[in-house]
């Protein structure tokens, strides 16, 4: 997965010793992957780095519920001036019926919808609504955050080359302009490099 790190690792030019790098995001980022031997690609950022890692992404979640888990807020307990996060969700986001506790409520903004989740009712927010949340927590703390796109899925699982965006996509970069912290298309990069490993099998 080292082809899927590096626009990560350069966006931390002029990092400077005492920072910590934090992460939050789903299996693709996660210690142990989504089981079966795999890793996310977050095991693999401190390689390209001079600072530690810390990975806090954990499989299965969504925006959504890492907001409700308290797992955003972990991070920002850990956080000092000058720190840095990396948020990367979309994976588990998508809408379910009934709903999965991960769902966000369709929208780009400040759109609420009221779901039930094993027998309580909860007021859902969309997707940039979690991420941004959670980046301006972060910036009052002194940390520079960086909202990166979700990595595609297999694009030559079929055989045939497909390229596609989905739309946490341009949700992640809406809500990292809204943040106003740097934005990292991981999909397009994933994609492209995908794309040139393919070529060259």
């Amino acid at each position: 997965m080292w082809i899927s790190i590096i626009p990560l690792a350069l966006a931390f030019a002029g990092q400077v010793a005492g920072q910590t790098v934090y992460l939050a995001g789903d299996s693709t980022m996660a210690p142990g992957g989504g089981g079966k031997g795999t890793e996310g690609w977050g095991q693999y950022l401190h390689y390209s780095l001079n600072l530690p890692v810390v990975n806090k992404a954990f499989a299965g979640r969504s925006a959504r519920s890492f907001t409700r888990e308290g797992r955003f807020d972990e991070i920002g307990t850990l956080l000092k001036k000058g720190d840095f996060v990396v948020i990367e969700f979309g994976h588990n986001d998508g809408s379910s019926h009934p709903d999965n506790g991960r769902s966000d409520c369709p929208g780009n903004g400040a759109e609420t919808c009221r779901y039930t989740y094993n027998g309580k009712t909860e007021t859902v927010h969309t997707f940039p609504w979690y991420l941004e949340q959670a980046a301006t927590s972060y910036l009052a703390k002194g940390a520079h955050v960086l909202i990166s796109s979700q990595t595609p899925n297999n694009p030559d699982q079929s055989g045939v080359f497909v390229s596609s965006t989905p739309r946490f996509v341009d949700l992640a970069r809406t809500a990292a302009t809204n943040a106003k912290v740097d934005f990292v298309d991981h999909n397009a990069y994933t994609l492209a490099a995908y794309k040139t490993l393919s070529e060259q099998i």
